[in-house]
């Protein structure tokens, strides 16, 4: 009986009773819940989506093309943001030029264009920086050009696509769009290059079983693509999986010609490590200046991203915990995500292929166009959209706090069970090598107390390695580090982890965020760790310190072994160090705020 009819004064019926509703309706809510747990919305632990390309002129490395992408909300629609940044270096009359480029759209799910920020920047001095959207039927462009600024507002009576159509074409396939030989392929999209709409269109071929260097044998189907600008000279010939993912691509644009190939992100940190690579983490977060910082217990940062659930960078410790704004603590959407799924490329490429051997004579030589190409000094420009997290206006379901405790070696701990792994040589330690072995037994007595061995070792470390503080993804076995007698915060927790391990104490390298006071800002770092007791404590060889304060921030770590190889200590930093914004929450002891008598020197002896 409606509850319309009963307000009527009509008597319910005998069999209708109040109470057999109530208990159908609570059966009714009860399912509801079980079926709302056991299926999480895909959107809250999806999973970080990356795909990697390496660019090659002459069978030489020249540059990559970086994209990752993942679920966003605009306007309370459901849409995909990818973020793509590429790097080329080619000769010019005789020079090195490098050129850099940003690209972060939000396209809805069929691919229809939102918004997009753009960024390119180079050796030669240039700078442009666009930002467009689609408002109420009129496309707004804000363009800033080599310094002078341009606002254009126009009528937009067409559908465009985003600029990144085919770096998402392989979800739109996944939802179901055609994706068959004969199929033609055309996007209409607005240029920020020639500012101005390009349309741009091709018929997928049929495809043919391909191989290269760094992929097993698949079938690929090709599209040639050419710009309909008469002022944009680009052709390209893009190959495409079943699954509609790029795994090849050649671009003739004007006078260069280059190739790109789909690699792993190992393969991307084998063949790039280097000065090129630097350039996606050599990036400072300013922050208001953290007092007291050789005092602090403890310490809480409130840490987000405009964009993307900034928990997926960050990870929890012995001494680091995260929570949300409300006091609960970040779930692991790792453990969340279905273990068919491929961590670190785009969805839809099957698993278990296997991995293709990098050619040793391909890899990465700073010498392949022209020594230092003067790219150690180059300054990478990154996204400019910043904001301090806890505002109003910042999402907070992107947002964490994290809480970092001082860390201190214990006096006498209880050595617990661990995996060997932390004890194991790798190909970057080489443990056996006499070099090293000697240098283990270094001024080590061993009936030493394993604190005091860690202690030893951190500071002969300390000693022998002449630091550079600047973070180099390039990775030299440790060997090579003790002959050359310098390196950096990487070399430095490499030596290290060799060393405690060839004294039966577990170690790993970690990497994240550290304080630097004298710049008042955070910057990338690698520290290590080592294994006491029950507990990993992080110790810092570049400083010789065995008791760091809290302010420094984990996103990862590694145990060199093939399934966590050292280049992975790179990853977060990679995708978010150009994002973050960080402020001090509260600390022990507290912050205390500077007024005009504390910068009065006192008169008083």
């Amino acid at each position: 009986m409606s509850v319309c009819r009963n307000q009527l004064g009509e008597k319910p019926a005998a069999t209708r009773s109040p109470r057999r509703h109530r208990q159908r309706v609570l059966v009714l809510l009860v399912l509801v819940t079980l079926f709302v747990c056991l299926h999480p919305v895909s959107g809250q632990a999806a999973e970080l989506k990356e795909e990697w390309r390496v660019r090659f002129i002459d069978k030489v490395p020249a540059g990559y093309v970086f994209t990752s992408v993942y679920p966003c909300r605009h306007k309370q629609q459901k849409c995909w943001r990818a973020v793509r940044k590429e790097f080329l270096k080619y000769k010019q009359f005789g020079k090195t030029v490098w050129e850099i480029v940003e690209y972060s759209t939000i396209e809805q799910k069929n691919g229809d264009f939102v918004s997009f920020d753009y960024r390119f920047s180079s050796s030669t001095g240039e700078h442009r920086t666009q930002t467009v959207a689609v408002d109420n039927g009129r496309l707004k462009i804000s363009a800033l050009n080599n310094g002078r600024h341009f606002d254009t507002n126009l009528v937009n009576q067409t559908i465009l696509q985003s600029p990144l159509f085919l770096e998402t074409l392989s979800l739109r396939v996944a939802a179901g769009q055609s994706f068959q030989p004969k199929d033609r392929l055309k996007w209409k999209f607005y240029d920020p290059e020639a500012l101005n709409i390009d349309f741009r269109q091709a018929t997928l071929m049929n495809p043919l079983k391909m191989q290269t260097e760094y992929s097993p044998p698949v079938m690929l189907a090709k599209a040639s693509f050419r710009s309909n600008l008469p002022t944009i000279r680009l052709r390209s010939y893009v190959f495409f999986d079943q699954t509609g993912t790029i795994r090849r691509k050649d671009v003739w644009r004007d006078d260069i010609e280059w190739k790109e190939y789909s690699v792993t992100p190992e393969q991307a940190g084998e063949l790039l490590a280097g000065p090129d690579l630097d350039k996606l983490i050599l990036s400072l977060i300013p922050v208001k200046p953290i007092q007291k910082s050789d005092r602090l217990k403890e310490i809480t940062f409130n840490i987000g991203m405009q964009h993307q659930d900034v928990s997926d960078f960050f990870v929890d410790s012995d001494f680091q915990i995260r929570h949300r704004y409300n006091g609960e603590p970040v779930k692991s959407e790792v453990l969340q995500v279905n273990a068919n799924s491929v961590r670190g490329q785009l969805p839809l490429i099957q698993p278990g292929l296997p991995q293709a051997q990098i050619n040793p004579a391909a890899k990465y030589s700073p010498e392949g166009l022209e020594p230092g190409g003067g790219l150690t000094n180059a300054k990478f420009n990154v996204e400019t959209i910043r904001y301090e997290p806890g505002e109003k206006t910042s999402p907070e379901e992107n947002s964490i706090r994290l809480t970092v405790q001082r860390a201190g070696l214990p006096e006498n701990p209880i050595q617990a069970p661990v995996s060997p792994v932390f004890l194991a040589d790798s190909p970057l330690l080489q443990l056996s090598n006499p070099i090293v072995s000697q240098m283990a037994d270094r001024k080590i007595n061993p009936i030493t107390a394993p604190i005091e061995t860690v202690t030893q070792l951190v500071d002969l470390v300390n000693v022998i390695l002449k630091r550079k503080l600047e973070i180099s993804t390039t990775l030299r076995p440790v060997p090579d580090i003790i002959r050359s007698a310098e390196g950096g915060p990487m070399d430095h927790a490499l030596l290290l982890t060799a060393l405690l391990r060839l004294n039966q104490i577990p170690a790993r390298p970690a990497s994240g965020l550290a304080w630097h006071p004298g710049l008042s800002c955070f910057m990338p770092y690698i520290w290590t760790e080592v294994r006491l007791g029950n507990h990993w404590y992080p110790v810092d060889a570049v400083t010789g310190q065995t008791e760091l304060n809290p302010l420094y921030l984990k996103m990862a770590h590694s145990d060199l072994s093939p399934s966590e190889p050292a280049s992975q200590l790179f990853g977060p930093l990679i995708k978010s160090v150009d994002q973050l914004a960080i402020s001090v929450q509260s600390s022990d002891p507290s912050q205390k705020k500077s007024s005009l008598l504390d910068k009065v020197p006192s008169l008083l002896p």
